[in-house]
């Protein structure tokens, strides 16, 4: 008997945790960063809309499409800003945390790149974290580690 095939949204349900709202603000900087992560209709895709506000004034929005590539066998994701950014990355995981190894374009056509680190530590937090970042093969700052937490009654 033939073994049935995984559909897309088994590949993706190690990161059912992501769903809901999650928020990030830095009081000091006046920084708030508020992440929605929800299925998208048919439930093969998980969706992602970012804003980061500075004083309550938006300065920048985003949104990611994470999905499974059935050609490479893994995690994929598509993310695109509103200043005409975009960038394609491979997930994979250790334990509780995943690597997305990023490549893209400014909107100004110059080349990015980013290991961005999700390491979830209980289902209302999480570590993110931007590493071997580099803009036109010139590397660039990493961004330390930062405690993402679910936004509670959304």
């Amino acid at each position: 008997t033939p073994v049935p095939e995984a559909a897309p949204a088994d590949h993706l349900s190690e990161l059912t945790w992501l769903i809901g709202s999650w928020e990030e603000a830095d009081k000091e900087a006046g920084v708030t960063v508020h992440s929605s992560y929800q299925w998208a209709r048919g439930g093969n895709f998980i969706t992602r809309n970012v804003t980061v506000k500075r004083r309550d004034n938006p300065v920048l929005e985003g949104w990611q499409i994470i999905g499974w590539d059935p050609v490479a066998e893994g995690i994929r994701s598509w993310t695109f800003d509103d200043r005409g950014g975009y960038s394609e990355g491979t997930w994979t995981r250790e334990g509780q945390r995943w690597l997305a190894r990023e490549y893209g374009y400014a909107a100004d056509g110059s080349r990015t790149s980013a290991d961005q680190t999700l390491t979830k530590v209980d289902d209302d937090r999480f570590f993110w974290e931007s590493g071997n970042r580099t803009l036109d093969g010139d590397p660039q700052p990493g961004i330390g580690r930062i405690e993402i937490k679910r936004v509670k009654g959304e």
